[in-house]
C-alpha cells in the first residue's frame, strides 16, 4: 500500500517557495554556477528535447527561417549552424541525467561557446507584417555589436534578388556597385535579361540592399 503523504500540497509550495528563494539569493552571488544553470537550461531542450530539465524557467525560442527562403538550408551561415550542432552533439552525455556534469567539467571558454551556440538559436530577425519594430531596432544593434558582414553570407542574384524587385531597382543596384555607365549599357533590356546581367555585373561587388546593411 503507497504510504500516504506527510505534508499537505499547500505546505509543501509554501516550503518550495522559501526554498526557491534562497536559491535564487544564493544563484545571484555566485556568477560561475548561474553561468552553468544558464547553459544547462538552454542546452537540455535543444539537445534531448527536454523543456522541463531545469528548474531555471529560461527559454530560447528558436524559429525556422526555411519557411521564409527556400533553400537556405543550403547556406554557409546554415550549414556552419549545422556542422557546429553536430560537433557538440556527439560529445554530449547519452542521458540528460549528464548534463549537469558535463556542462560543469568544461574549461569556461567552452562553456561560454557552448552558451554562444543555444542562444544563438534563438535570434528571430525576420521582418514580417506583425514584427515588432522594437525587435527589428535590436537585430540592427546586435548586427552592430557583432559587426556583421552580411557579403559574406549573401550574393545578389537573378533568381534571388534581381529578378523580384523593379527595372528601377535593378539599375539603381548596378549604378551604385559597378558605376553609371554600367547601368545605362542595361537601361534598354527587358526585365529578365537585365536581372540576369545585373547578377553577372555585381558578382563580387559586395553589394547589398539598405535593408541587410549593418548600421
Amino acid at each position: 500500500e503507497a504510504a500516504k503523504p506527510q505534508l499537505s500540497e499547500k505546505l509543501v509550495a509554501e516550503l518550495r517557495a522559501y526554498q526557491t528563494a534562497a536559491l535564487r539569493n544564493e544563484l545571484a552571488q555566485n556568477p560561475a554556477t548561474a553561468l552553468i544553470a544558464l547553459t544547462h537550461a538552454l542546452a537540455a531542450p535543444l539537445f534531448f528535447h527536454d523543456h522541463d530539465a531545469s528548474c531555471l524557467r529560461v527559454t530560447v525560442r528558436s524559429v525556422s527561417v526555411s519557411g521564409h527562403a527556400s533553400g537556405i538550408g543550403e547556406s554557409l551561415a546554415e550549414t556552419e549552424i549545422a556542422e557546429r550542432h553536430e560537433t557538440w552533439a556527439r560529445r554530449m552525455p547519452r542521458e540528460i541525467g549528464g548534463l549537469w556534469d558535463f556542462v560543469a567539467g568544461l574549461a569556461n571558454a567552452e562553456r561560454l561557446a557552448l552558451l554562444a551556440h543555444c542562444v544563438a538559436y534563438g535570434v528571430d530577425a525576420v521582418q514580417t507584417k506583425g514584427a515588432e519594430q522594437s525587435a527589428m531596432a535590436h537585430a540592427d544593434t546586435l548586427a552592430q555589436a557583432l559587426r556583421l558582414d552580411m557579403t559574406r553570407y549573401w550574393q545578389p542574384t537573378a533568381a534571388g534578388y534581381f529578378s523580384r524587385v523593379s527595372k528601377e531597382q535593378i539599375i539603381e543596384a548596378v549604378h551604385e556597385a559597378a558605376g553609371d555607365a554600367a547601368a545605362r549599357n542595361i537601361s534598354g533590356l527587358k526585365k529578365q535579361p537585365m536581372a540576369e546581367a545585373a547578377q553577372t555585373m555585381l558578382l563580387g561587388k559586395a553589394w547589398l540592399p539598405d535593408l541587410m546593411q549593418t548600421p
